[in-house]
């Protein structure tokens, strides 16, 4: 059986919060590094790519997390390809504390991308020698499309800037989580102890640009929020769900 990739990332300051938990923005990063490390090692990484013009981009994800990661403690994050489902490539992540606890999983959908047309490529038509993992999915659905309720408030607006840009471009995935929980602590301030969060990145998002940052409703605890983005020209930039609990730590 192929071992998924393992890989075991050191905690600095900044990548808590102001209660030391690790932030789910985050996380987020540790995924997209970990997912880089492994597809490099599987042949279809940012080298093997990069000279073709062709990139991935993380368009669909489900996290649930239940983890307590500190600073200076270590993350452990296991990630291996799932499968494709129509365009979408599939790739699954399991997280784990330093001795060893189970504290968290996700699931995520990636595109493959021209540079020059903006188009995506159909993973299915690249000879890839892809390893088969005989291994159980870390969440089985798939990210599916998210809903819009009926009644949506504006949280904030706010404009992308030079920190927020990676090396595509645009607005790093993890970058959208940053502006999600500052969105919603504008209302309330509380610690990230559970989550499950499912973001659908709908459109791209360059420098400079303003957006709108919208709230299903109040941030109370056991509720579920929708926090969605729209651009000036009234374009949909991401969706998320979330549930997460509140409660003292």
């Amino acid at each position: 059986m192929n071992l998924p990739g393992k890989y075991t990332f050191k905690i600095r300051s900044y990548e808590t919060d102001e209660f030391n938990h690790l932030k789910i923005s985050s996380v987020f990063n540790f995924m997209q590094v970990a997912a880089g490390l492994n597809a490099e090692e599987l042949g279809f990484g940012y080298t093997q790519l990069n000279p073709r013009g062709i990139f991935w981009i993380l368009s669909r994800v489900i996290l649930e997390w239940h983890g307590n990661v500190k600073f200076d403690e270590d993350l452990i994050v296991e990630t291996w390809p799932k499968g494709i489902e129509r365009l979408f490539a599939i790739r699954d992540f399991r997280f784990y504390s330093q001795d060893g606890g189970n504290i968290g999983k996700a699931t995520t959908a990636w595109l493959m991308m021209d540079a020059k047309s903006g188009r995506p490529v159909n993973p299915a038509n690249e000879r890839f020698d892809l390893p088969l993992f005989d291994l159980q999915p870390a969440i089985d659905e798939l990210p599916g499309k998210i809903a819009e309720p009926a009644e949506m408030t504006l949280l904030t607006k706010r404009s992308t800037v030079y920190s927020d840009i990676d090396v595509n471009l645009h607005v790093n995935n993890a970058k959208y989580l940053e502006y999600i929980f500052d969105a919603l602590q504008t209302k309330s301030i509380f610690p990230i102890r559970n989550c499950r969060i499912q973001v659908n990145y709908l459109k791209e998002l360059k420098q400079g640009e303003t957006i709108s940052i919208m709230g299903s409703h109040d941030n109370n605890p056991g509720n579920e929020i929708v926090v969605s983005a729209i651009n000036q020209a009234n374009q949909m930039i991401f969706q998320s769900r979330i549930n997460f609990d509140l409660s003292p730590i």
